[in-house]
């Protein structure tokens, strides 16, 4: 009792801590708990289990139970739906968003939409969430491993072969959906792919990146895709991968370098695939963490906008993607405002320096101090 207004709940259905948080109250507060206790052990809450593999059922149930008119979503019915003593589906995304964490995609467990929609496309060849609803409980529970390893599977390829080291570095998220329905196996079985297949899926991934291919009608593209990447699984005839895509200059002179595009994340990743090296020391970029971090203080202008700004050259061509690399933020505050004639000096001489260049795109007339030129090889 706390200034003789206040009793601790949690006492109520243990005799002995009762008995002891009532020692210290006066004979009329003790007969006030005495009743409030015998209200709460009299009361009795009507329960009833429901067994059934009929959905229709445990949509009326449901409805019926959920006075307050609120709509359940996909997820809170399939979760009902799939229940049992040994499998609760909530606690299963809980469990599969920690696992993903260890691998820098937690974001990927907490998009429960984008797991609905991996989990649609391995069990249905299908996009939507609803879609799972004509499976039976049962189903979905037998296959969650399989799921578990095509998300999985998607993010391991995408890490490993493509150095996407998070969602937030991935062009469009729905990459990962269409690659979870190749990898989904059950547990102890593996995919195994030749290097044609190889080939097809890396194809498949830049081309749809270039091509902003996930940014137009995405469901009628992702089903075409779910479809042609599971052909292409099987060995049988598919178009999976064969997208028309010109790549130009302009596509790195026009687009600006900004992380919450698509534009730029391509580009990053380019980069990134080609293994680049850091300018002023030559050695290897910490791809994992720059990524990771994926902030400006990680990339560097070629020409330094200070010196460009000199010349007049406005914003637009100055931030182009062209004129960006890999860079640590320690390198790029030592060559800050100098221009490349300057800063070329504190470079690595001979092969080292062709190395730097060529792992950065760029060509050994890089420092001339001559921008038009640089954009136009």
């Amino acid at each position: 009792m706390i200034a003789g207004k206040h009793f601790p709940l949690n006492v109520l259905f243990d005799s002995v801590k009762y008995r002891e948080a009532t020692e210290k109250c006066t004979r009329e507060q003790i007969i006030r708990l005495d009743t409030l206790q015998e209200k709460f052990k009299e009361v009795s809450i009507p329960a009833q289990i429901l067994k059934t593999e009929d959905r229709a059922i445990v949509d009326i149930v449901f409805e019926r139970v959920n006075r307050l008119g609120m709509k359940l979503d996909t997820l809170q019915l399939l979760s009902a739906w799939t229940w049992n003593e040994d499998f609760n589906l909530l606690e299963n995304f809980k469990n599969l968003k920690e696992e993903l964490e260890e691998f820098g995609f937690s974001e990927v467990g907490e998009d429960c939409d984008l797991i609905l929609r991996c989990t649609a496309a391995i069990l249905k060849k299908k996009t939507t969430p609803e879609s799972l609803l004509e499976l039976s409980g049962q189903q979905i529970r037998g296959a969650f491993p399989k799921v578990r390893n095509g998300i999985f599977g998607a993010i391991d390829f995408m890490r490993k072969q493509l150095k996407v080291t998070a969602l937030k570095n991935l062009p469009y998220p729905g990459f990962i959906i269409p690659l979870s329905a190749f990898f989904a196996e059950p547990d102890g079985k593996e995919v195994s792919y030749d290097a044609r297949v190889y080939n097809q899926l890396k194809k498949w991934f830049w081309r749809s990146c270039f091509t902003n291919r996930y940014s137009i009608q995405t469901k009628k593209v992702l089903i075409s895709n779910i479809e042609q990447i599971i052909k292409l699984k099987n060995g049988e005839n598919n178009s999976f991968g064969e997208i028309d895509c010109k790549i130009d200059r302009d596509f790195f002179i026009n687009n600006r370098f900004r992380f919450d595009n698509v534009s730029t994340k391509t580009f990053i990743l380019v980069l990134a695939n080609n293994n680049p090296k850091s300018f002023l020391s030559g050695s290897d970029i910490d791809l994992d963490k720059v990524l990771q971090k994926y902030n400006r203080t990680e990339f560097h202008h070629i020409y330094p906008k200070a010196f460009l700004k000199s010349l007049r050259f406005d914003d637009s061509s100055i931030n182009c993607l062209a004129n960006f690399c890999f860079l640590n933020s320690a390198e790029n505050k030592k060559i800050a405002a100098k221009k490349p004639s300057e800063y070329v000096k504190m470079m690595p001489k001979g092969d080292i320096l062709k190395d730097i260049l060529s792992k950065a795109l760029c060509t050994s007339d890089t420092f001339d101090d001559n921008f038009n030129a640089f954009l136009s090889r």
